[in-house]
């Protein structure tokens, strides 16, 4: 799942650092679920 979530998120080479690289990937994984949920 981590994995996954990862090559998602393109953090297995990040560019600008890994923490960055998974907090902006959570932000977007947020902001999809909530527009998912405002569709709905």
């Amino acid at each position: 799942m981590i994995i996954i979530f990862l090559i998602l998120c393109n953090c297995l080479l990040p560019k600008d650092g890994f923490a960055i690289c998974v907090s902006s990937c959570v932000l977007d994984i947020i902001y999809v679920q909530f527009a998912v949920q405002v569709t709905i």
